[in-house]
């Protein structure tokens, strides 16, 4: 069984997970072109500690480590544990304190993010498509916390290294190949027997 080590996670490490059962989740992948279909934040709640900062229907809620546990040990989910580079303390509790301000409570999209297919025959659209799901979510937050030189959902080969304005899980996954995040799985989801 798999369990989240509270002592090896940091504040503002990206959950990336693939649904396993979901036909949604597959439907996600199949739109984006993706390995993963959801993402989320490790925050540090002031009234619950430790957990997942989620954004998933019906809106942005905490959810406890225990909850994706189950998920991977029902052999339902996979998740990859990314952190951010060069992150300072004070950066990764402000994550937690925007998430709690911003996305705690906010609705789920479920109707905008089927827009998202648009994203699997353009890259890069020139406009935002309004709503909220699980990485906008992430996006919002670190639009937050970070200036655009610094924010990771910036394109780095692009002159100028605008942000995305279309945040997705495969924005992740390509954030990860640029080098901007690194995948920390191994250190901080670990067996227990």
């Amino acid at each position: 069984m798999k369990r989240f080590d509270l002592a090896a996670l940091r504040e503002g490490d990206i959950l990336c997970g693939r649904n396993l059962v979901s036909k949604e989740g597959a439907m996600i992948r199949g739109i984006l072109g993706s390995v993963t279909n959801h993402n989320a934040l490790i925050i540090n709640h002031p009234e619950h500690g430790w957990g997942i900062g989620d954004m998933s229907p019906p809106c942005g809620r905490f959810v406890p480590f225990s909850h994706y546990e189950k998920l991977i040990a029902d052999g339902n989910y996979i998740v990859r544990i990314l952190r951010i580079r060069d992150t300072e303390a004070r950066e990764r509790g402000l994550m937690s304190t925007m998430w709690v301000r911003l996305i705690q409570g906010l609705p789920y999209d479920s109707f905008r993010v089927k827009r998202l297919w648009v994203m699997r025959f353009v890259n890069s659209l020139p406009w935002h498509i309004k709503g909220t799901w699980c990485t906008r979510a992430v996006g919002l937050v670190c639009a937050q916390v970070f200036s655009p030189a610094r924010n990771p959902f910036r394109k780095l080969y692009v002159p100028g290294m605008p942000v995305k304005v279309n945040e997705t899980p495969r924005t992740v996954e390509n954030r990860l190949m640029s080098g901007l995040l690194r995948d920390v799985t191994d250190r901080v989801l670990v067996g227990i027997r």
